[in-house]
């Protein structure tokens, strides 16, 4: 019978088996380490319950568990129906979500995403080539946790993470200095400082990414003040929006070897003004958008638009 292994021997552990084309769809649907796992473990709990009968795919059963958010709405489960014993999946059900206007719109707010897939392989780039403006000298170590952590993220995540640093760039003039403190319920160990940092114009241009390093670690030490539960903070700078010439910077700042000293020169760039003007920005969103109530959002502004023309 297909997708019936069952659990070979719970002693030695759980053992997924998937051919290669659910291995495609999986990797393709699930496609950062956090979700894939997080996938994996719900489906060994599930089948572990017994109260999965069966299920004509292991694609079906992505799709159901894609659609299906736990109590909290905070994570995806494999729910069984209530009053159910147990549950079997007939084929359909990843047919039907890929025509799912929902799914679709996630996939279309999902591509600004991969801006972060894309810093992540920038930056190994650069570690591997030894070719960072700041840190070669201490090697893959002095990175490695910032990139593992990164690498963490979820697709939710990484999309509002993108969204965040696309909506500073096109909102920061190109002469100016611009700031972003990233932080998550999910992981509230760690955050993200994004900085814009432009190069004036008689300044050589190693100069400017030495003094842009510089001013990224300081406003990740201000970054560990003023958000004291932060362990990991990972910096990344880069010009703004129409400067001549691109590059990125990345730190990473463990709070944990912090001694007295450094939390006082937090303190003091604190007091200095670095985040001292900060605007609390709290931002929600769904994984699949609601259509039918950003339809009704939009024709009420639409609404409040024609009253204020007249």
């Amino acid at each position: 019978m297909p997708f019936a292994v069952g659990d070979v021997d719970p002693e030695r552990g759980y053992v997924h088996v998937l051919d290669d084309v659910t291995l495609d769809i999986a990797l393709g649907e699930l496609d950062t380490i956090a979700d894939f796992t997080a996938y994996l473990d719900e489906k060994e709990r599930l089948v572990r319950s017994g109260r999965l009968g069966g299920a004509s795919g292991e694609e079906d059963l992505i799709a159901y568990y894609a659609q299906t958010m736990g109590a909290d709405n905070s994570r995806h489960v494999i729910k069984v129906p209530e009053r159910a014993t147990v549950m079997y999946l007939d084929e359909g059900f990843w047919s039907g979500l890929k025509r799912e206007p929902r799914y679709l719109a996630k996939k279309k707010l999902d591509k600004d995403s991969y801006l972060w897939d894309a810093l992540i392989e920038q930056f190994n780039k650069h570690v591997a080539a030894g070719t960072l403006a700041a840190g070669n000298e201490i090697g893959i170590k002095g990175v490695e946790p910032a990139l593992r952590i990164m690498a963490g993220e979820p697709r939710l995540a990484r999309r509002l993470f993108a969204e965040a640093m696309f909506a500073k760039i096109r909102t920061t003039p190109v002469d100016r200095t611009s700031t972003r403190l990233m932080l998550t319920k999910q992981r509230p160990d760690a955050g993200y400082v994004f900085l814009l940092e432009p190069k004036r114009a008689d300044e050589d241009y190693d100069a400017y990414r030495k003094r842009r390093i510089e001013k990224l670690e300081a406003y990740c030490h201000v970054a560990g003040h003023v958000q004291p539960q932060l362990v990991h903070i990972i910096g990344i700078a880069t010009e703004p929006y129409g400067s001549h010439g691109s590059s990125e910077d990345l730190i990473y700042v463990d709070t944990t070897t912090w001694d007295l000293g450094t939390r006082r020169v937090a303190r003091e760039l604190h007091e200095s003004g670095l985040f001292k003007n900060v605007r609390r920005v709290e931002t929600r969103t769904e994984e699949f958008p609601d259509l039918a109530r950003q339809a009704r959002n939009r024709r009420k502004r639409e609404r409040r638009e024609r009253r204020r023309r007249g």
